[in-house]
C-alpha cells in the first residue's frame, strides 16, 4: 500500500560531488541538446521550478528533460578541454538530497523517490557500477529498500553526449533512479536518512559491459591544431573504448534521502 499522506519538505538541489578525474582536454564538441531528446517547449520552465524546489513530479519526466546538459547546474556550455588530461572517473546525483515527513508510516506501506544519476562532465570512460544504500542507526531492519535500474553502465560525456544500444541494452550518460523504500514493521516517531552509494557491479556484468563496449560505433576526436603541444593522437586513441569500475570510486555525498516520520 503506498503511503497517501506525505508532505515534501525539501529538494535540495545541489549536485553530488562530481570528483572528475580530468587527465585530458581547449575546444569543446560538446552538444547543448542530444537531437534523439528534442528540448520541450517548457523546459526552461521546469528546469527553474525544479531548482526552487517548486517542481518535484520527476515519475513523469521524461528523457527530453534529464538528457539536456543543461538540465544540470553544474553544466557550462562554454567550457573548454584541457587536452593535456584525461577525464576517468566522475558521477553525481541531481537532486543531491531530498527530504520527505510522512505521518503514520505503518507497516507495508511505502514511498517512490526519484532522483537523476549523471556522469561529470568531461569523461571519456565508460563507467559501470551498482547502487546500495546505507540506513542510518543500523535501521535496515525496519526497511526494505528497492533501487531500479540497481546497476548501470555510464557512457562518456566526451567527446560527445549520447546513449549506445547493444542488444536492446541501452548505455546512457544520464539515468532517472527509483529507490522504493517499503516499511517492514510500523515505524517509530523519529528521523531516518538514507545513503545512496556506489559499489562494483559483479563480475559477470562488468565482462558483460566490457564485450558490449566493443560493438559500439563510438564517435571518437583527433588532437586540435591549436592543442598539439599538450595532445599526443598516439595517446588519444588508447582512450577510447575503455571500461572503468566506477564503484571503486566513492564520492563522500552523492544522494541523501532524509524521512522525518510523525505520529
Amino acid at each position: 500500500m503506498k503511503i497517501r499522506y506525505i508532505i515534501l519538505l525539501l529538494a535540495v538541489l545541489g549536485i553530488g560531488i562530481f570528483a572528475v578525474d580530468k587527465f585530458l582536454l581547449q575546444d569543446s564538441n560538446d552538444k547543448i541538446s542530444d537531437q534523439n531528446f528534442p528540448k520541450p517547449s517548457d523546459f526552461v520552465q521546469i528546469k527553474r521550478d525544479i531548482q526552487k524546489g517548486i517542481y518535484y513530479d520527476f515519475d513523469n519526466l521524461s528523457k527530453n528533460y534529464y538528457m539536456q546538459p543543461d538540465f544540470y547546474p553544474t553544466y557550462k556550455l562554454d567550457s573548454a578541454h584541457d587536452y593535456s588530461r584525461w577525464g576517468v572517473h566522475g558521477y553525481g546525483a541531481y537532486p543531491g538530497e531530498i527530504s520527505y515527513m510522512i505521518k503514520n508510516f505503518k507497516k507495508d506501506q511505502f514511498i517512490n523517490i526519484y532522483t537523476f544519476v549523471k556522469a561529470g562532465d568531461d569523461i571519456e570512460t565508460f563507467q559501470g557500477m551498482k547502487f546500495d544504500v546505507e540506513i542510518n542507526n543500523n535501521n535496515s531492519e525496519l526497511f526494505d529498500v528497492i533501487i531500479s535500474p540497481d546497476t548501470i553502465m555510464f557512457s562518456p560525456t566526451f567527446p560527445e553526449r549520447t546513449e549506445y544500444t547493444v542488444e536492446n541494452r541501452i548505455y546512457s550518460w544520464a539515468y532517472k533512479l527509483k529507490i522504493t523504500i517499503v516499511a517492514k514493521s510500523d515505524i517509530s516517531p523519529g528521523m531516518y536518512n538514507f545513503k545512496l552509494k556506489s559499489i562494483p557491479p559483479e563480475e559477470n556484468i562488468q565482462r558483460s559491459y566490457y564485450s558490449d563496449i566493443q560493438k559500439i560505433n563510438q564517435k571518437w576526436y583527433t588532437c586540435p591544431e591549436n592543442g598539439k603541444d599538450n595532445c599526443d593522437d598516439n595517446v588519444v586513441e588508447l582512450r577510447k573504448k575503455v571500461y572503468v569500475n566506477g564503484g571503486m570510486f566513492q564520492a563522500d555525498k552523492f544522494f541523501d534521502i532524509i524521512i522525518n516520520v510523525g505520529e
